[in-house]
């Protein structure tokens, strides 16, 4: 007997193309020229098409997701009561309300991207001064009690901070 599957077990849903942070090795390297943002009604319809088809795992991503706050919440919203795992990619750099907390009380995993724990790499890395910004939203997750975990893409401008990244998010 052959099993087939009737759609991916897993889906990234693009909620912007827009994103604050330049890093070098993006795979959305054109996020500063295409703000493309989908509406919830778009939104709404992809997210309908995911779930019809029993997609296992879906992942709110961008650009950055906090850059589109209204489908990012109409997306954690609408997969509260499914049976789906629910994760989001962020940069965390955006500032988290309170409304965000209570949604990502709900998701399965947050994942945010941290280059390194050096702030002048970090920032340099990102071309953008957004490292306390970052650090400070890690201690508001932690001290709420949503699970996250931590991203580092290794490059030649990083690779000797992989264990003081450690080390410091520890």
């Amino acid at each position: 007997m052959t099993l087939k599957l009737s759609a991916p077990l897993f889906a990234q849903l693009e909620l912007t193309e827009r994103c604050n942070h330049r890093c070098g090795y993006c795979s959305n390297p054109f996020s500063d020229k295409r703000l493309v943002k989908p509406t919830i009604n778009e939104t709404k319809i992809a997210l309908n098409e995911l779930i019809q088809n029993k997609v296992f795992s879906i992942v709110l991503t961008g650009g950055e997701p906090f850059t589109n706050r209204p489908a990012l919440h109409y997306a954690m919203d609408r997969l509260r009561d499914e049976q789906v795992e629910v994760y989001v990619n962020s940069n965390l750099s955006q500032p988290i309300l309170e409304e965000d907390i209570s949604r990502l009380r709900k998701v399965d995993y947050v994942l945010v991207s941290f280059p390194s724990f050096n702030e002048e790499r970090f920032n340099s890395i990102v071309e953008a001064k957004s490292f306390k910004k970052v650090t400070a939203n890690l201690k508001k997750l932690v001290s709420e009690g949503i699970h996250f975990g931590i991203n580092q893409v290794v490059t030649p401008l990083n690779y000797q901070d992989v264990k003081g990244t450690v080390d410091f998010l520890r």
